[in-house]
């Protein structure tokens, strides 16, 4: 069994590339497909979009979720009505613009999921939203009605994602590699990795190894698109990992840490925002990833 990462995407989300970056750094996309057309998505984008997300689901690659605006306005005036914090602060997101928000909506829905609606061979399942830049994450985060709370930027420095026309077929085909889904894997546990060994321990050694393993990683990672002929750009991905207090009042978070980290391929920095993700209970949990400045490879 398996666990995995789904990125989570807003009805208007499709307009990018947004879903072609996603399909190589997370094991799926979530689809939202609208049941009827909403302000100026028509039909005939609906149809576009429902055919590239029934395909990718079928590969194995995305879900599909049938959005109704019903179902998200029920959703959306029950978190307002929450006597909690939590809850406020996410209807503060939502009432700003309702459309673009499906990314929590599915990322709530999708993160602790009942194993009986999972898909065959996954065990459980961390749904994350996926942004296009900083500032509709900051516009986001701006809107909560929050405190703010500690959190690290994880940033990715010129990572190579599929280019913005690259067929959905030769991303599918590239993403079966056995040499990809393995660099794939060995991502995700370097992410895990720097924030339990290099936060936690904070130590040189640790620090190479993970600059290190990174280098691995993205060796094998471009020679497999490369074989896949994929044409690429160089993306900045900026990963928001919210901190639990079991960190923010035990440890800690050194201060010169970030200065120490500083890596031509990544580096870490401590962040203070309002954040909707709630990691009272944990050490620290993903709270969005921001695919940023872009470049041609």
């Amino acid at each position: 069994m398996a666990d995995e990462y789904w990125a989570t995407f807003s009805i208007f989300d499709h307009r990018g590339p947004l879903y072609r970056k996603a399909l190589v750094l997370f094991d799926r996309v979530v689809m939202p497909v609208p049941t009827a057309p909403v302000g100026n998505l028509k039909q005939p984008e609906i149809d576009s979009v429902a055919a590239d997300a029934d395909y990718l689901t079928a590969s194995g690659a995305g879900i599909r979720f049938d959005w109704n605006p019903d179902e998200f306005f029920a959703w959306r005036e029950g978190t307002v009505k929450q006597d909690s914090m939590h809850g406020e602060a996410l209807a503060k997101v939502l009432a700003k613009d309702p459309p673009y928000a499906t990314r929590l909506q599915l990322s709530q829905k999708y993160t602790g999921i009942a194993k009986e609606m999972l898909p065959a061979g996954v065990d459980a399942v961390t749904a994350v939203p996926v942004y296009s830049s900083p500032k509709i994450y900051d516009d986001a985060a701006a809107s909560l009605d929050s405190a703010e709370r500690q959190a690290l930027e994880v940033i990715l420095k010129h990572i190579p994602v599929p280019a913005d026309d690259t067929p959905l077929e030769n991303i599918v085909e590239l993403r079966g590699d056995p040499q990809f889904r393995n660099s794939m894997r060995k991502l995700r546990k370097w992410q895990g990795d720097v924030v339990n060994d290099v936060l936690l321990k904070g130590s040189d050694r640790a620090i190479r190894e993970a600059n290190a393993e990174l280098e691995s990683w993205i060796a094998q990672y471009e020679q497999a698109m490369n074989n896949a002929k994929i044409k690429k750009i160089s993306t900045t991905i900026l990963s928001i990992i919210a901190i639990g207090a079991s960190l923010t009042t035990g440890a800690g978070i050194p201060i010169l840490l970030a200065a120490k980290l500083a890596s031509p391929l990544w580096t870490l920095r401590e962040i203070s925002k309002p954040c909707w993700k709630d990691v009272a209970e944990k050490e620290f949990a993903p709270a969005g990833v921001i695919y940023a400045a872009e470049q041609l490879s």
